[in-house]
């Protein structure tokens, strides 16, 4: 099973890089792009070809900082495999442990050392300034990060909103792909290794 779905992840992944292909192909004849509304989330000082999105592997959620579980380091092999062939140049984590042994099976297959540059609980212009400072237009970006920073992310390259990423989820891919005018980015969300399992349901609140 974690072998299809990395398979299926690998599929999204090169879907969206076709797309992006064919945006550049176009953008010869493409007008200029409008001027963008206030407030609207697009960041077009950020040029990447593709930005891979992900959280870190499994751990053990009372003592984070102790580093990836047997199922969190698997997931780090299911990474490698689900983008083998992604043609990731750039990889972004923070300084714990947890995000860098999620990266570090891909960055030994690729020969890329991680950028461990972006601390935990960085704000979102920071996190992104640091990533728009150290990459080229041509660049396939991976990202591990943590939880918190998905819905952000994902709000500030697409406009669009997301949930909150439960505690139990860790199976996660976004790809972003510019779009043909350059100002904003598509998404593909897709799953990758082994599911995760569905997140705990609230309470139901019962009369007093």
């Amino acid at each position: 099973m974690s072998s299809r779905r990395s398979t299926i992840a690998t599929f999204l992944l090169c879907l969206a890089l076709f797309t992006t292909a064919c945006n550049v192909a176009g953008q010869a004849s493409t007008p200029a792009p409008p001027s963008v509304p206030a407030g609207q989330a697009v960041l077009p000082t950020i040029k990447a070809r593709t930005i891979i999105l992900v959280r870190h592997g499994e751990v053990d959620l009372k003592n984070k900082d102790a580093g990836l579980t047997p199922e969190g380091l698997r997931r780090a092999e299911d990474l490698a495999v689900a983008l083998k062939d992604a043609g990731v140049t750039k990889i972004f984590t923070s300084e714990k442990l947890r995000t860098q042994q999620t990266a570090e099976a891909l960055a030994k297959q690729l020969k890329i050392a991680g950028d461990p540059g972006i601390p935990q609980m960085s704000k979102m212009p920071e996190i992104l300034g640091y990533i728009r400072d150290h990459i080229g237009k041509d660049d396939v970006v991976l990202i591990v990060y943590h939880s918190y920073s998905i819905p952000g992310m994902v709000k500030a390259l697409t406009g669009m909103a997301e949930g909150p990423v439960a505690d139990e989820t860790f199976d996660n891919l976004f790809v972003f792909t510019p779009d043909a005018t350059g100002t904003r980015y598509r998404l593909v969300h897709g799953r990758y290794g082994a599911p995760s399992p569905a997140p705990a349901a609230a309470p139901v609140k019962t009369a007093p």
